[in-house]
Protein backbone atom coordinates (compact mmCIF):
# COMPACT_ATOMS: atom_id res chain seq x y z
CA UNK A 1 0.00 0.00 0.00
CA UNK A 2 0.76 3.64 -0.31
CA UNK A 3 2.63 5.43 2.66
CA UNK A 4 1.58 8.93 3.02
CA UNK A 5 4.19 11.64 3.91
CA UNK A 6 2.38 12.15 7.24
CA UNK A 7 2.75 8.03 8.01
CA UNK A 8 6.39 8.16 6.63
CA UNK A 9 7.02 11.44 9.75
CA UNK A 10 4.78 8.68 12.21
CA UNK A 11 7.16 5.79 11.07
CA UNK A 12 10.49 7.71 11.40
CA UNK A 13 9.36 9.24 15.07
CA UNK A 14 8.68 5.97 16.16
CA UNK A 15 12.02 4.35 15.00
CA UNK A 16 14.15 7.14 16.27
CA UNK A 17 12.39 7.16 19.84
CA UNK A 18 12.98 3.10 19.53
CA UNK A 19 16.48 3.81 19.27
CA UNK A 20 16.45 6.16 22.28
CA UNK A 21 15.01 3.98 24.39
CA UNK A 22 17.61 1.11 23.33
CA UNK A 23 20.28 3.68 24.20
CA UNK A 24 19.17 4.74 27.57
CA UNK A 25 19.42 0.67 28.66
CA UNK A 26 15.46 0.56 28.71
CA UNK A 27 14.85 -2.06 25.80
CA UNK A 28 17.22 -4.80 25.88
CA UNK A 29 17.27 -7.75 23.58
CA UNK A 30 13.15 -7.52 22.16
CA UNK A 31 12.17 -5.86 25.20
CA UNK A 32 9.10 -2.71 25.02
CA UNK A 33 6.94 -2.46 22.66
CA UNK A 34 4.82 0.62 20.68
CA UNK A 35 1.69 1.09 18.74
CA UNK A 36 0.46 3.93 17.27
CA UNK A 37 -3.31 4.56 16.10
CA UNK A 38 -3.11 5.83 12.41
CA UNK A 39 -6.39 5.49 11.02
CA UNK A 40 -6.27 9.20 10.50
CA UNK A 41 -3.27 8.62 7.49
CA UNK A 42 -4.90 5.46 6.09
CA UNK A 43 -6.97 5.37 3.07
CA UNK A 44 -10.75 3.67 3.37
CA UNK A 45 -9.79 1.26 1.01
CA UNK A 46 -6.18 0.38 1.25
CA UNK A 47 -5.23 -1.43 -2.18
CA UNK A 48 -3.78 -5.31 -1.85
CA UNK A 49 -4.18 -8.55 -1.04
CA UNK A 50 -3.82 -8.75 2.76
CA UNK A 51 -3.00 -11.70 5.48
CA UNK A 52 -5.60 -12.66 8.08
CA UNK A 53 -4.75 -13.34 11.38
CA UNK A 54 -6.63 -13.42 14.47
CA UNK A 55 -6.37 -11.58 17.69
CA UNK A 56 -6.19 -13.73 21.07
CA UNK A 57 -8.90 -11.59 22.86
CA UNK A 58 -12.10 -10.16 21.42
CA UNK A 59 -11.65 -6.85 19.66
CA UNK A 60 -13.42 -3.99 21.13
CA UNK A 61 -16.13 -2.60 19.20
CA UNK A 62 -14.57 0.65 19.36
CA UNK A 63 -11.52 -0.11 17.57
CA UNK A 64 -13.17 -1.68 14.70
CA UNK A 65 -11.79 -1.08 11.17
CA UNK A 66 -8.89 1.37 13.02
CA UNK A 67 -5.51 1.35 11.80
CA UNK A 68 -2.58 0.53 14.12
CA UNK A 69 0.98 1.05 13.63
CA UNK A 70 2.81 -1.89 16.06
CA UNK A 71 6.19 -3.41 17.11
CA UNK A 72 6.56 -6.54 15.66
CA UNK A 73 6.76 -9.71 18.05
CA UNK A 74 10.79 -10.39 18.83
CA UNK A 75 11.89 -7.04 16.92
CA UNK A 76 14.21 -5.23 19.05
CA UNK A 77 13.97 -1.54 19.31
CA UNK A 78 17.71 -1.10 17.83
CA UNK A 79 16.57 -2.65 14.80
CA UNK A 80 13.60 -0.29 14.15
CA UNK A 81 15.44 2.57 12.99
CA UNK A 82 17.98 0.64 10.22
CA UNK A 83 14.70 -1.73 9.43
CA UNK A 84 11.17 -0.14 10.23
CA UNK A 85 9.49 -2.12 7.49
CA UNK A 86 10.91 -5.94 8.81
CA UNK A 87 10.47 -4.81 12.39
CA UNK A 88 6.84 -2.83 12.35
CA UNK A 89 3.55 -3.64 11.00
CA UNK A 90 0.83 -1.64 9.88
CA UNK A 91 -2.65 -3.60 11.30
CA UNK A 92 -6.30 -3.10 10.02
CA UNK A 93 -8.87 -3.91 12.89
CA UNK A 94 -12.06 -5.79 11.01
CA UNK A 95 -15.97 -4.50 11.61
CA UNK A 96 -16.39 -8.13 13.24
CA UNK A 97 -14.30 -7.83 15.95
CA UNK A 98 -13.30 -10.98 14.94
CA UNK A 99 -9.68 -10.88 12.77
CA UNK A 100 -7.10 -7.99 11.53
CA UNK A 101 -5.45 -7.78 8.70
CA UNK A 102 -1.67 -7.00 7.76
CA UNK A 103 -1.38 -3.70 5.79
CA UNK A 104 2.56 -3.58 5.83
CA UNK A 105 5.49 -4.06 6.81
CA UNK A 106 6.57 -7.69 9.02
CA UNK A 107 9.23 -10.04 9.02
CA UNK A 108 7.63 -12.50 6.85
CA UNK A 109 4.13 -14.29 6.80
CA UNK A 110 4.74 -15.83 10.33
CA UNK A 111 5.09 -12.27 11.81
CA UNK A 112 3.12 -11.14 14.78
CA UNK A 113 1.98 -8.55 16.57
CA UNK A 114 4.16 -7.76 19.82
CA UNK A 115 3.25 -10.14 22.61
CA UNK A 116 1.30 -7.32 24.72
CA UNK A 117 -0.78 -6.96 22.22
CA UNK A 118 -4.04 -7.64 24.17
CA UNK A 119 -2.67 -4.32 26.54
CA UNK A 120 -2.20 -2.47 23.38
CA UNK A 121 -6.12 -2.95 21.79
CA UNK A 122 -7.47 -2.86 25.45
CA UNK A 123 -5.52 0.71 26.16
CA UNK A 124 -6.11 2.17 22.38
CA UNK A 125 -10.37 1.20 22.88
CA UNK A 126 -9.90 2.60 26.49
CA UNK A 127 -8.70 6.17 24.97
CA UNK A 128 -11.64 6.10 22.00
CA UNK A 129 -14.19 5.41 24.78
CA UNK A 130 -13.29 8.11 26.88
CA UNK A 131 -12.75 10.54 23.64
CA UNK A 132 -9.06 11.11 24.82
CA UNK A 133 -6.36 12.82 22.79
CA UNK A 134 -3.50 9.99 22.94
CA UNK A 135 -3.07 7.68 19.82
CA UNK A 136 0.63 6.10 21.34
CA UNK A 137 0.33 3.18 23.63
CA UNK A 138 4.20 2.84 24.52
CA UNK A 139 5.63 -0.09 27.04
CA UNK A 140 9.49 -0.09 28.06
CA UNK A 141 11.64 -0.88 30.94
CA UNK A 142 13.02 2.20 32.59
CA UNK A 143 15.52 0.53 35.00
CA UNK A 144 15.04 2.98 37.83
CA UNK A 145 11.59 2.47 38.26
CA UNK A 146 11.79 -0.89 37.91
CA UNK A 147 13.83 -0.81 40.88
CA UNK A 148 11.55 1.34 42.86
CA UNK A 149 8.60 -1.19 42.82
CA UNK A 150 11.52 -3.74 44.00
CA UNK A 151 11.14 -1.60 47.17
CA UNK A 152 8.03 -3.07 49.34
CA UNK A 153 7.36 0.49 50.42
CA UNK A 154 7.05 1.59 46.73
CA UNK A 155 5.71 -1.91 45.45
CA UNK A 156 2.09 -2.02 47.05
CA UNK A 157 1.22 1.84 48.12
CA UNK A 158 0.65 4.10 45.09
CA UNK A 159 0.46 7.12 47.54
CA UNK A 160 3.85 6.06 49.39
CA UNK A 161 5.29 6.06 45.00
CA UNK A 162 3.52 9.29 43.87
CA UNK A 163 5.25 11.04 47.34
CA UNK A 164 8.22 9.88 46.41
CA UNK A 165 8.62 10.94 42.80
CA UNK A 166 6.87 14.26 43.37
CA UNK A 167 9.39 15.33 45.84
CA UNK A 168 12.66 14.09 44.13
CA UNK A 169 12.15 16.67 41.35
CA UNK A 170 9.86 19.73 40.98
CA UNK A 171 9.40 18.52 37.08
CA UNK A 172 6.97 15.64 37.90
CA UNK A 173 4.52 17.74 39.51
CA UNK A 174 4.59 19.95 35.97
CA UNK A 175 4.93 17.31 33.62
CA UNK A 176 2.80 14.37 35.78
CA UNK A 177 0.28 16.49 38.14
CA UNK A 178 -2.38 13.39 38.50
CA UNK A 179 1.19 11.68 39.43
CA UNK A 180 1.82 7.61 37.75
CA UNK A 181 -0.49 4.77 38.41
CA UNK A 182 0.83 1.51 39.88
CA UNK A 183 -0.26 -1.80 38.54
CA UNK A 184 0.51 -4.90 40.62
CA UNK A 185 2.61 -7.42 39.21
CA UNK A 186 0.46 -10.18 36.54
CA UNK A 187 2.69 -12.30 33.98
CA UNK A 188 3.47 -10.42 30.46
CA UNK A 189 1.69 -10.53 27.77
CA UNK A 190 -1.64 -11.46 29.73
CA UNK A 191 -5.29 -10.59 29.78
CA UNK A 192 -5.14 -9.85 33.21
CA UNK A 193 -1.45 -7.24 32.79
CA UNK A 194 -4.21 -5.83 30.37
CA UNK A 195 -6.88 -5.43 32.78
CA UNK A 196 -4.83 -3.74 35.67
CA UNK A 197 -3.35 -1.38 32.87
CA UNK A 198 -6.23 -0.13 31.96
CA UNK A 199 -7.37 0.40 35.34
CA UNK A 200 -4.44 2.95 36.24
CA UNK A 201 -4.71 4.64 33.04
CA UNK A 202 -8.15 5.56 33.55
CA UNK A 203 -6.92 8.40 36.05
CA UNK A 204 -3.30 7.99 34.89
CA UNK A 205 -0.65 8.44 31.80
CA UNK A 206 1.94 6.64 32.97
CA UNK A 207 1.53 2.96 34.98
CA UNK A 208 4.40 1.41 36.58
CA UNK A 209 4.27 -2.45 36.29
CA UNK A 210 5.64 -3.55 39.38
CA UNK A 211 9.01 -5.48 38.93
CA UNK A 212 8.45 -5.27 35.00
CA UNK A 213 8.22 -1.98 33.48
CA UNK A 214 6.60 0.92 32.64
CA UNK A 215 3.90 1.51 30.13
CA UNK A 216 2.49 5.26 29.24
CA UNK A 217 0.21 7.54 26.85
CA UNK A 218 0.78 10.47 24.60
CA UNK A 219 -0.54 12.72 22.19
CA UNK A 220 2.50 11.05 19.93
CA UNK A 221 5.73 9.01 20.60
CA UNK A 222 7.49 11.74 22.00
CA UNK A 223 5.65 12.74 24.67
CA UNK A 224 4.97 9.24 26.23
CA UNK A 225 8.63 9.36 26.15
CA UNK A 226 8.74 11.86 27.65
CA UNK A 227 6.11 11.42 30.92
CA UNK A 228 8.61 8.37 31.98
CA UNK A 229 11.45 9.71 31.02
CA UNK A 230 10.33 12.14 34.00
CA UNK A 231 9.73 9.58 36.53
CA UNK A 232 12.31 7.90 35.49
CA UNK A 233 14.67 10.54 36.51
CA UNK A 234 12.88 11.24 39.91
CA UNK A 235 13.29 7.85 40.75
CA UNK A 236 16.86 7.92 40.32
CA UNK A 237 17.72 11.02 42.01
CA UNK A 238 16.10 8.91 44.98
CA UNK A 239 18.30 5.93 44.70
CA UNK A 240 21.43 7.67 43.63
CA UNK A 241 20.75 9.49 47.29
CA UNK A 242 20.27 6.20 49.35
CA UNK A 243 23.50 4.82 47.47
CA UNK A 244 25.67 7.24 48.37
CA UNK A 245 24.99 6.73 52.12
CA UNK A 246 22.73 9.94 52.85
CA UNK A 247 19.19 10.27 53.79
CA UNK A 248 16.68 11.46 51.23
CA UNK A 249 15.73 14.53 51.95
CA UNK A 250 13.15 15.60 49.22
CA UNK A 251 11.33 18.61 48.50
CA UNK A 252 8.66 19.82 51.42
CA UNK A 253 5.16 19.49 50.92
CA UNK A 254 4.96 23.61 50.77
CA UNK A 255 7.70 23.54 48.08
CA UNK A 256 5.42 20.93 45.81
CA UNK A 257 2.51 23.31 46.13
CA UNK A 258 4.17 26.11 45.20
CA UNK A 259 5.33 24.52 42.10
CA UNK A 260 1.67 22.79 41.09
CA UNK A 261 0.36 26.36 41.81
CA UNK A 262 2.55 28.18 39.22
CA UNK A 263 2.98 25.49 36.71
CA UNK A 264 -0.28 23.33 36.48
CA UNK A 265 -3.09 24.92 35.38
CA UNK A 266 -6.83 24.99 37.16
CA UNK A 267 -4.83 23.24 39.90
Amino acid sequence: MRISRKLKKVIQDVAVVAQWLWMKGWAEQNAGNISVDVTDMISARPAGRFKLFKPSMRIDPALSQRCLLVTVAGSRMRDILKAPTRNLMLIKLSASGKRYTLLWGGNGDKSRPTSEIDSHLAVHALMRHEHKSQKVFMHTHPIHLIALSHIPDYAVSEKALNDLLFSAHPEVAIALPEGIGLAPYRCPGTKELSAVTMSALTRHRVVLWEKHGCAAVGDNVFQALDLIDVANKAAAIYLLCRASGNKFQGLTKKQIGDVIRRFVPDS
